[in-house]
């Protein structure tokens, strides 16, 4: 089989790929998950990470008093078929 084949199968399941995390990601918009704080994001020092109970990631700006290990709850604003993005619940 030509490399160019190979090459251009491989790019249609990789974005099938991402088509679908996207799609599943998508369905956590408006929803309040509980997020383990794990700290200041690798990409991007002005906001901070941390995980799901499903084990995805979550990127928030953080409030005064939080720290890595704690549990917040987070309103999901806005996804991307890698990343959860919200904004922490101020109780």
């Amino acid at each position: 089989m030509p490399e160019e084949t190979k090459h251009l199968r491989n790019q249609i399941l990789l974005e099938d790929l991402e088509a679908g995390a996207a799609e599943r990601n998508a369905r956590f918009k408006d929803t309040v998950q509980e997020i383990l704080v794990e700290g200041v994001s690798k990409r991007n020092s002005e906001r901070w990470t941390g995980r799901t109970t499903l084990n995805k990631v979550c990127n928030f700006l953080p409030v005064e008093g939080i720290r890595p290990g704690d549990l917040v709850n987070v309103r999901i604003k806005r996804t991307t078929a890698n990343s959860l993005f919200g904004e922490i619940m101020v109780e």
